[in-house]
């Protein structure tokens, strides 16, 4: 084999090892709460709204049933996924898998408008700022993390665990989206 041949070879097994710690490193820190609401935005799919709310064909479909249903679509959806959704103290949060985010609100109003376009809510619809102003509304109103019981317990979040401080051992077990962990 040539001197060449075998650079080459070095040069390419070295570049495939730093992607393969790169992506293990980016697993590991968890994704941002614009890539987890990106991705949510990729399982979202068509919905009958009129099936959803047992309207004829001949009943108008009124704005108030399109901000009702994409709001339990898209909790529905972000909760299959073990992500998660909610307000708390007045903040909208998305967890990761690994910890919980404070979502920028106009962000959030924007993935929602998204959300319901791909739903199938007109699209002129769906980007008036009225809509956005009560999916958003709708969303805080139906999604609020009510204050959690303090536990015995000690949680430490870790990159690759929460670490549990329990009365009879520590220890690490998987993340939880209802330990609230914020970082």
């Amino acid at each position: 084999m040539s001197t060449n041949l075998k650079e080459l070879i070095g040069l390419e097994l070295a570049k495939a090892t730093l992607l393969d710690i790169e992506s293990k490193r980016e697993a590991l820190k968890g994704k941002s709460y614009q890539k987890v609401l990106t991705e949510l935005l990729t399982q979202i799919g068509k919905v009958d709204f009129r099936k959803r709310a047992g309207l004829d064909e001949d009943v108008k479909m009124s704005r108030k049933l399109y901000v009702v249903i994409a709001i339990e679509e898209i909790i529905g959806t972000a909760i299959s996924n073990n992500w998660g959704l909610c307000t708390k103290d007045g903040f909208t949060y998305v967890f990761n898998g690994k910890y919980w985010q404070v979502v920028n609100l106009e962000d959030f109003k924007t993935f929602l408008a998204g959300a319901a376009i791909q739903m199938g809510v007109p699209i002129l619809e769906a980007k008036y700022h009225l809509f956005k102003d009560e999916l958003s509304k709708q969303f805080l109103s139906v999604s609020n993390l009510s204050t959690l019981e303090v536990g015995e317990n000690t949680l430490i979040n870790l990159a690759n665990g929460t670490f549990e401080i329990a009365k009879d051992k520590p220890y690490l077990r998987e993340q939880r989206r209802e330990d609230f962990i914020k970082y």
